[in-house]
């Protein structure tokens, strides 16, 4: 069975849809996180993916949206206030089905209302896995961390999401497999040789290069993007990148 794993998709269902429908119907599906926030149509989304898992193979990983949503529902005022600043309005709109002011939003995550409003999908976000590892790929969100020697490990769960710079800049793979991550949006895929990032800014509309969801086949390293265009990613070197905001700076 082929692998193919999916970018951040961010509210984005109309992508979602169409990149469901360019891969290969009987392949695996692995999504990366960030489903929520930044894009319209969140709620739709979820509602998409739950009933996908009943009929496909699907593997869904948490993303830093995801981890900082369960923050927010436990309480956590640092992930509300996250929540508030990347997009959280549009979720919410979606889930309410109606427009709603910044001070409305505010209100609604200062008194916990959303665990009204979300608490349908609550299940779906609680069961979001770490990471997902094949043969010759291992799958996470953001990157994988590191020990003072530079050596890579698992464990720390808000840094598998988080991570940006000190992973980019690491030229090794992990127990021998390529690292596929999403994260950190580039204009275009990023590939180095030992990882491959996929985000492409599928909710970023208005800029040139971005606003493409964006997935990669594990077997073949093809990337396909929902408007169903096939192509090798391009090999570079990213250690030296800059980035603004979380995205590439060109």
């Amino acid at each position: 069975m082929m692998t193919y794993v999916i970018g951040d998709i961010h509210g984005e269902y109309k992508k979602l849809l169409q990149i469901v429908k360019v891969i290969p119907e009987k392949a695996k599906l692995v999504f990366v996180g960030d489903y929520i926030n930044k894009g319209r149509d969140s709620k739709k989304v979820v509602d998409y993916l739950i009933e996908l898992k009943k009929r496909r193979k699907v593997v869904l990983l948490i993303g830093n949206h995801e981890f900082k949503l369960i923050k927010a529902w436990n309480g956590n005022v640092q992930a509300k206030e996250f929540l508030a600043e990347y997009g959280f309005k549009e979720t919410l709109e979606s889930y309410l089905e109606k427009k709603i002011s910044i001070k409305r939003l505010k209100n609604i995550l200062n008194e916990d209302i959303f665990k009204e409003v979300l608490k349908g999908h609550l299940k779906f976000f609680l069961g979001l896995k770490p990471f997902c590892e094949g043969k010759k790929y291992f799958v996470v969100h953001a990157g994988i961390p590191q020990d003072k020697l530079g050596r890579f490990r698992l464990g720390s769960l808000e840094e598998m999401v988080f991570l940006r710079e000190k992973f980019l800049k690491t030229k090794k793979k992990f127990r021998n497999k390529t690292i596929i991550f999403g994260h950190t949006a580039f204009s275009n895929v990023i590939w180095d040789g030992y990882k491959l990032g996929i985000d492409t800014g599928a909710a970023y509309k208005s800029e040139v290069g971005y606003g493409t969801l964006t997935s990669v086949c594990c077997e073949t390293m093809q990337c396909l993007d929902h408007r169903g265009n096939q192509y090798e990613p391009k090999l570079q070197d990213i250690s030296k990148i800059r980035l603004r905001r979380g995205r590439l700076y060109e």
